[in-house]
């Protein structure tokens, strides 16, 4: 029946028609659907994990410059949700630069596209990222945040209520934190996150032996994952509550020999202080006199450092002499429907 039509195309056309004719009526109908995905929102995955990994090693303006690409590819997607999380993202980065205002803003943009995409978990990840900045709003409560909210949510609301001095909601949320983070790599960092929290909780009762058993595990997950600076902070709060003097000298040395490596001032003077106590407590002022003077050097080359260049201590609260800004910025948010239980890095 079809031929008589045929007979009328020009001959070059013949080919591929007929060739179109058999795919139609044999094969095409045994051929596997192609799965297509927006080219954009691919964009955006890959952006936003290139940015995740330059948070982890703190090379914070590359991160926010990765994230604000990963956001332009969002809004191409027409997505709301993803582009909601792609502004928090450039908020983390920003927060974590001490650029705090554009954080704000940032934060308070992605609440709004949260709320528009019905995304109540983000809408509440957002606010709390923002109430967590300096100078953040302490008149704002998050009243009880529901069980099955990410980890990352939890967590966040436990460190604002351990700011606020809401000793037992920080207990609780730092709980919840621990049971919804999953077993991913970031799921472990905020397992230990929750860990560190827990043992400042306990160590603010005086409950030394709670306080080393969760700065100790701490340290394990911490350790797993590679997180160098919060490894530091583990070991110096692990240090201050053990009550074997030859460990404590032993976790603040470890962690000084971190902060010297990440070139943190800050944290340095802090294990300083410590390990000079310390030997001084044991009765051995040789050593305590060592460390006072490791101390006092490196006050002197912070403060012909800042008389040389502008300070940049992004994050550090009090004018601490470190070169590098102490991350205290809400975690990072992995693509929408690719993000591990409580993702947020």
């Amino acid at each position: 029946m079809i031929w008589p039509t045929l007979r009328w195309l020009p001959r070059l056309a013949l080919p591929g028609l007929v060739l179109a004719l058999l795919a139609a009526g044999c094969g095409a109908r045994h051929a596997p659907e192609e799965s297509v995905e927006n080219p954009y929102a691919r964009q955006a995955q890959a952006l936003t994990q290139a940015g995740i990994a330059a948070m982890q090693r703190e090379r914070w303006d590359y991160a926010a410059n990765v994230f604000a690409r990963a956001l332009k590819a969002a809004q191409l997607t027409a997505d709301v949700r993803l582009a909601a999380h792609e502004w928090y993202n450039l908020g983390t980065a920003h927060a974590a630069m001490g650029k705090n205002d554009e954080a704000a803003a940032d934060f308070r943009r992605a609440e709004e596209l949260a709320r528009e995409a019905g995304d109540a978990a983000h809408v509440m990840r957002a606010r709390l990222a923002r109430a967590l900045l300096p100078g953040g709003d302490d008149a704002w409560r998050p009243g009880s945040l529901p069980a099955n909210f990410p980890a990352d949510v939890h967590l966040a609301a436990g460190r604002l209520a351990e700011r606020r001095g809401d000793a037992k909601t920080a207990a609780e949320e730092y709980g919840r934190a621990l049971k919804r983070a999953d077993k991913s790599r970031i799921g472990l960092l905020y397992q230990g996150e929750a860990r560190l929290g827990l043992a400042r909780l306990a160590r603010a009762v005086g409950d030394a032996g709670q306080a080393a058993r969760h700065a100790e595990a701490a340290i394990t997950l911490f350790r797993q994952v590679g997180a160098p600076r919060l490894i530091a902070h583990a070991l110096l709060l692990d240090a201050r509550v053990t009550v074997d003097p030859a460990r404590a000298r032993h976790q603040a040395r470890q962690a000084w020999l971190i902060y010297q490596a990440l070139e943190d001032g800050r944290g340095q003077r802090d294990a300083l202080q410590l390990l000079a106590t310390r030997a001084a407590q044991a009765g051995d002022e040789a050593s305590a006199a060592r460390w006072r003077a490791r101390l006092e050097k490196l006050g002197r080359e912070a403060r012909e450092s800042a008389g040389k260049e502008p300070a940049h201590a992004a994050g550090a609260p009090d004018g601490a002499e470190e070169t590098k800004p102490m991350r205290e910025a809400p975690g990072h948010e992995e693509s929408p429907g690719e993000e591990p239980e409580g993702a947020e890095p």
